[in-house]
């Protein structure tokens, strides 16, 4: 038994009901069951919205400071504490879109694996890179696989006193632990995304409606939409997320509905995602002005 663990945040009940949809839509090839964790804030909201639709519903009291990437490392943590056997943590804006997704992600799992799940969708660095890139590319990377779909043994995490809220982000702790032990994390490779509409080059394009194995398809930015922020600067993918939203995920197979990945501009795609990375901390830095009160 697979324990699918989905965390909701407030104002996310679109998403998360795509998501539930999609997992009742496609057999997951292995027995599971689905707990969704949450702030106690949010609890009530939780149980009125999807109380019946999953087999647990667990909450904690997260504190007032912390930020969206906070509240899901913690929640995270504090389930850990007690859970056992296979936990997949799951995004709500991940979505299944073939039979036997669950059951292939299990058969993964080996003496000389850990972690099996989605790879984050870009090329390792080489040994010219350094700073800060090499500290970002270090993690996402696809020899590594992340939170956003990642199977996990809930007795490790508490052996090696391992932590989602520490690294860089959610969960990086864990890779870094993975990688030290010298084992590998199997998973899917993007194959496909939706058709982005303007001009943008879809080849350059990682993750908004992004497919995975062709097992899952991680919406990216879902949480944004589905509470009324932008998703992408240049809206390609509104159309497409909205589609997601209202339908599920699994038209993103269709041939002449998505770009499939070719993997043959690289330096390209880095450079595209380490610019937009950049820009994405200028534009926070400028409209947050009491980051600089004294």
């Amino acid at each position: 038994m697979v324990d699918v663990l989905i965390a909701y945040a407030a104002g996310t009940e679109r998403l998360m009901r795509a998501c539930l949809d999609s997992l009742a839509r496609h057999e997951a090839g292995v027995d599971y069951a689905v707990t969704v964790v949450t702030d106690q804030r949010t609890a009530d909201e939780a149980v009125t919205l999807f109380g019946s639709d999953v087999e647990r519903l667990v909450s904690y009291a997260v504190s007032d400071y912390a930020v969206g990437s906070q509240r899901h490392a913690f929640v995270l943590d504090e389930y850990m504490k007690g859970a056992s056997g296979l936990v997949l943590t799951m995004d709500s804006d991940v979505l299944p879109v073939a039979d036997g997704w669950l059951g292939e992600l299990c058969s993964m799992v080996s003496a000389e694996t850990m972690l099996p799940g989605i790879r984050w969708p870009w090329e390792p660095p080489g040994s010219d890179v350094t700073g800060i890139e090499a500290r970002v590319r270090s993690n996402q990377n696809w020899n590594n696989t992340w939170v956003a779909c990642q199977l996990v043994e809930p007795e490790w995490v508490r052996a090696m006193s391992l932590k989602y809220a520490s690294g860089d982000d959610t969960g990086f702790a864990l890779a870094a632990q993975v990688r030290e032990m010298g084992l590998r994390m199997p998973g899917w490779l993007p194959t496909r995304c939706a058709l982005p509409e303007g001009g943008m080059d879809p080849e350059l394009n990682r993750m908004m409606c992004v497919a995975y194995g062709d097992k899952v398809v991680h919406i990216g930015g879902g949480s944004g939409k589905a509470t009324g922020r932008v998703v992408d600067a240049d809206g390609a993918y509104d159309k497409a997320v909205e589609r997601v939203l209202s339908e599920g995920a699994d038209w993103i197979l269709n041939d002449d509905e998505s770009h499939l990945y070719e993997f043959t501009r690289e330096d390209e795609v880095v450079e595209y995602k380490m610019r937009g990375m950049y820009n994405e901390m200028k534009r926070y830095l400028q409209t947050h002005d009491s980051l600089f009160d004294k």
